[in-house]
């Protein structure tokens, strides 16, 4: 048994359901005509050894019938979708002076959100140098960032896609036995920029929606290598870290990972949101990698 759901009422009704396949199907019921599915049909067939999908518009032939007593000229390129479907019946009631309905999700253009976020990371640095004792340790540091998040316009939809402008301050420290050194010491900022695709479990309606999603990151040094990179003397003299022949690039290769977060709705127009994602980066030639995760809260509103 499935839910059919109206989204034009008047002379001709239509409606629309999801199959068990989660495929949309789409159905009218019309004064003269009774009820009848629109139908769109998908085969193979071959060419030259090739294999080509070729498409059987049924539905155009049948509301080419039905609407045989008002005529529609935008009706060859109506495609099987909401939108469009409810376009060309809209046009079509307007015609018979009958349209009683038309459901809210036809006229709702994409939301756009933009967030506020700050959090902390946690970030394991690790080198190959040979002259380091250890790895530069496990450390803590600031996030604060921007998201704008685009929503797209079907009230069911369950994903959106993500832009954010991240800040990010990181580092670490680790032995370094050699001359008069006691330490190295890694101390950098970034500004990360991020595109994520999210799948939210519930429709953006819902009051509490989580989320998973992946992104693609691209990472920028705010400091110059001397400045990131020294060695820590025990009478606070320091040094540039560049002779010891680690190499930091002055931006991070692209890099790919995984995340989750919920949102929580306050009202129509605002809300707010928790996101946790994890995160690699290395220098490409193995002398440095950095990896964690960090944990942002922030208020987002609807523009």
């Amino acid at each position: 048994t499935y839910l059919q759901k109206k989204i034009v009422g008047g002379y001709a009704d239509l409606f629309y359901l999801r199959d068990h396949e989660n495929k949309l199907r789409f159905y009218v019921s019309h004064e003269d005509h009774g009820d009848q599915e629109l139908t769109i049909k998908t085969s193979k067939t071959d060419i030259g050894g090739k294999t080509y999908n070729r498409e059987s518009k049924q539905y155009l032939g049948t509301l080419a019938l039905l609407f045989n007593d008002c005529p529609q000229e935008n009706l060859a390129s109506t495609k099987y979708t909401i939108k469009s479907l409810s376009r060309i019946f809209i046009d079509y009631n307007n015609c018979k002076n009958n349209l009683s309905y038309t459901a809210e999700e036809i006229h709702k253009k994409p939301e756009v959100r933009v967030a506020f976020m700050g959090g902390a990371n946690f970030t394991t640095i690790t080198t190959g140098y040979e002259t380091l004792t250890g790895d530069f340790g496990y450390q803590s540091g600031m996030d604060i960032g921007m998201e704008l998040s685009i929503i797209p316009a079907f009230a069911d939809s369950h994903f959106s896609f993500v832009l954010g402008v991240n800040y990010s301050d990181k580092g670490g420290e680790a032995e370094y036995l050699r001359q008069r050194f006691e330490r190295a010491v890694i101390d950098y900022q970034m500004i990360a920029i991020d595109l994520s695709v999210r799948y939210n479990f519930l429709p953006p309606s819902a009051k509490l929606n989580p989320y998973i999603g992946i992104f693609a990151n691209k990472s920028f040094f705010l400091k110059s290598q001397e400045e990131r990179m020294r060695k820590i003397a025990d009478d606070g003299n320091s040094d540039y870290l560049i002779d010891i022949g680690i190499h930091f690039p002055n931006s991070f290769p692209l890099s790919f990972s995984a995340e989750a977060g919920l949102n929580y709705l306050l009202n129509d127009n605002s809300g707010l949101t928790l996101n946790a994602n994890l995160y690699k980066y290395d220098d490409g030639e193995g002398f440095f990698e950095a990896k964690g995760y960090a944990v942002q809260a922030g208020y987002f509103i609807s523009l």
